[in-house]
């Protein structure tokens, strides 16, 4: 939100439509809103109040979520929303990187439940901009009074950036480039495992969804290829069409005809749609694994060893998402 306002953009902000608040989970094949599970979250929460507090140490997702709130618990509410954000196993992926505010809340004040309850309100819910969120970028570079070069592959670090386009000398160099690539430039090993990811977008010229929502996620228990749908429409209250996105696993051979069988057979919806797009995300999101910070830790200082000039940023940092991004390039820029 800072950002927006330091580019002038306060004004083109559209907010989410009330319906946007409710989540939908898969249960058996059904969709299940969040309040039909109501009453075994709240004996979970009650019992986790008084779990004892854990060592501090990293842990796996599902380790920490059977541990204070049981396995049925870690199986179907954290799994999916693990694979939501990041794709990935909740069996290898890290609480303290991946969901922090889980972590330091046990570690605070000794129960995640009391932690929530303390919590204060932030920013409003989901919004976006007017033409889409990479207005963001463009009036960057509108904006900057930098020089902007494009499609220009970097060769290595020196003293500044040897690319395809010539060298590029810098008293200060800061990247944002993929963690493999940081890794060749700079010669120290880091190995961040990335997850690909199918995005299938579905348009109908009608309003053809029968619940109003977000979307839902897709528990790994199912045994679906399908990891959850976005209803894009119903989040910014677009009242003559459907737009949903579908997140279909990286493995998956057909991932059009998989969204296509979860409309029929998730939200009964038989007609085919008037357009449909796909694309493979590779690699597009980082697994921060157990050890994950230590890592990172261990990368940086080697980094600033051997080019004290540099600056990291991007999301293998603190996560993939926009705003993890900006705070992370705040923090170091």
């Amino acid at each position: 939100m800072r950002l927006i306002e330091e580019l002038g953009l306060s004004g083109e902000i559209v907010p989410s439509s009330k319906a946007a608040a409710n989540r939908f989970l898969l249960r058996k094949g059904r969709l299940r809103s969040l309040g039909y599970f109501w009453p075994r979250r709240v004996w979970a929460g009650a019992r986790e109040v008084f779990r004892k507090k854990g060592s501090g140490e990293d842990e796996s997702i599902y380790a920490f979520a059977a541990r204070r709130f049981g396995a049925t618990v870690a199986r179907r509410f954290f799994d999916p929303l693990t694979l939501g954000i990041y794709a990935g196993d909740i069996h290898r992926l890290s609480v303290r990187s991946c969901f922090r505010p889980f972590w330091e809340w046990e570690q605070k004040e000794g129960s995640v439940v009391r932690g929530m309850l303390k919590k204060k309100r932030g920013e409003p819910g989901l919004f976006t901009l007017k033409g889409g969120l990479e207005r963001l970028i463009s009036e960057l570079e509108r904006q900057l009074p930098i020089r902007v070069v494009k499609n220009c592959y970097v060769e290595a670090f020196s003293s500044g950036v040897e690319t395809s386009q010539g060298v590029f000398l810098a008293d200060r160099m800061i990247s944002a480039l993929p963690a493999n690539e940081i890794s060749r430039l700079t010669g120290i090993e880091l190995a961040i495992p990335y997850r690909s990811i199918w995005v299938v977008h579905l348009g109908f010229g009608a309003r053809v969804l029968k619940k109003r929502g977000f979307g839902y996620l897709v528990p790994s228990e199912e045994g679906e290829r399908l990891l959850g749908m976005v209803w894009d429409s119903e989040i910014f209250g677009e009242e003559k069409q459907t737009r949903l996105t579908a997140m279909v696993r990286e493995e998956s051979m057909d991932p059009v005809g998989d969204a296509l069988g979860a409309l029929k057979r998730h939200l009964e919806i038989e007609q085919r749609p008037d357009y449909v797009t796909y694309q493979l995300a590779e690699k597009a999101i980082p697994q921060f694994e157990v050890g994950h910070e230590e890592k990172m830790a261990h990368f940086e200082r080697e980094a600033a060893k051997r080019f004290p000039h540099l600056s990291l940023v991007g999301n293998y940092w603190a996560g993939a998402s926009l705003e993890a991004c900006v705070a992370r390039a705040r923090l170091v820029v």
